[in-house]
């Protein structure tokens, strides 16, 4: 009988412990749902048409897989980087428990089109992150 309230006492405890991150997650939760509540993806992130969004560009060489000398041939693996403001996804964070960063899928925001030209016709892998703050 004792031990079974020592778990239960310790389930209790556990449980208390987490509440802080919970309200972490509630205001992040929170936020996402109103930074997306009327954002469109395929609205270009400007405050007028003739305002350009400037995009920093990055391209970083992490290894040089392959090199065919005979058919001109290299392949590599990189990771690209790119930067912009995105006047549509501004929040002040004291009205969301402070949450300064968030984590959105590529996909549901703006991104600028990037060809990358030159390159084989075979399948690449590309994975796209985004963090907003």
């Amino acid at each position: 009988m004792m031990q079974s309230f020592i778990h239960i006492a310790a389930g209790l405890l556990f449980l208390l412990s987490l509440q802080g991150l919970v309200r972490c997650d509630d205001q992040e939760f929170r936020l996402v749902r109103y930074l997306m509540s009327n954002y469109d993806s395929a609205v270009r992130p400007s405050l007028s048409v003739a305002q350009p969004v400037a995009v920093a560009f990055r391209l970083s060489l992490l290894a040089l897989l392959a090199m065919d000398e005979r058919h001109g041939v290299v392949s590599t693996s990189c990771r690209i980087t790119q930067n912009w403001n995105d006047v549509h996804l501004r929040w002040n964070a004291s009205d969301f428990g402070g949450v300064t960063t968030v984590r959105i899928p590529a996909s549901q925001i703006w991104r600028p089109d990037v060809i990358l030209r030159n390159k084989p016709p075979s399948p690449s892998v590309c994975r796209t992150f985004c963090w907003l703050n």
